[in-house]
């Protein structure tokens, strides 16, 4: 099995949020990179506010001499096989928004990656971070954490990286990656994350408890805790992304 870590950066939310750069990393499942990508894509007309100051090395003159989105989408994920693994920080995002939307501009990638599956290293490790919500918010349970600070939390330095650019954000998403490996929350060989580092919220993380059992003697004896599974957060799989229905 391979895993694709990619990350796309766009032109932003008053922009519409078109495609502007993509990257990938391809990882074996020992979690070793065989081949990296990054590319400007062609389609940006406007770069809204936020981009322009936080992006400064995305510019609408890059992104007029990069690829089309077909293109970079097929170099991006040259050689994936079903059953192959996408893992980006926030999927929602860069799989479920940006790749579903466009994915008519790269019929023949989207037909490549419907029996794919994708992860998230950030709902994957929401309560491994245990972040609290911003005092208005009413979501329930944690924060979902900014890739930063699941790297803060994994004690990896991002003081010399150029986060934000495509590229750099793939790199720090692998190094989280290698990182839940060690401590035993993440496999290479499955793209999965352990069940215990997933986005149940923190009221529901509070197990119900069972009626305690009565001996003969009269004392309450508490019921056998069950042990903790590993590594079943489930990739949910592409085929739904791109309209297809599953034949499994």
């Amino acid at each position: 099995m391979q895993t694709f870590v990619i990350d796309f950066e766009t032109s932003g939310n008053t922009a519409g949020h078109v495609p502007a750069q993509v990257a990938c990393a391809v990882l074996d499942a020992d979690g070793a990179v065989t081949r990296r990508f990054v590319t400007y894509i062609q389609g940006p007309t406007y770069l809204d506010p936020w981009v322009r100051s936080n992006l400064p090395h995305l510019t609408l003159e890059k992104c007029n001499v990069g690829m089309t989105f077909a293109d970079a989408m097929a170099m991006a994920f040259d050689g994936v096989q079903p059953g192959d693994t996408i893992v980006a920080h926030n999927a929602g995002f860069d799989v479920h928004k940006i790749m579903r939307n466009n994915a008519a501009k790269a019929p023949m990638a989207a037909e490549a990656l419907k029996h794919c599956k994708v992860a998230c290293t950030m709902n994957s490790t929401t309560n491994f971070c245990k972040l609290a919500q911003p005092p208005r918010s009413r979501r329930p349970g944690f924060k979902w954490p900014k890739l930063t600070e699941l790297a803060a939390k994994l004690k990896i330095d991002t003081r010399d990286m150029q986060l934000h650019d495509a590229a750099a954000d793939v790199e720090l998403t692998r190094m989280c990656l290698d990182k839940l490996a060690e401590l035993g929350l993440y496999s290479h060989a499955t793209g999965q994350f352990d069940e215990v580092v997933g986005t149940t919220s923190a009221a529901s993380t509070k197990s119900k408890s069972a009626p305690a059992a009565v001996t003969s003697k009269g004392s309450a004896r508490l019921p056998a805790r069950k042990p903790a599974a590993r590594f079943k957060l489930p990739p949910v799989v592409l085929d739904e992304v791109f309209g297809h229905t599953s034949a499994q």
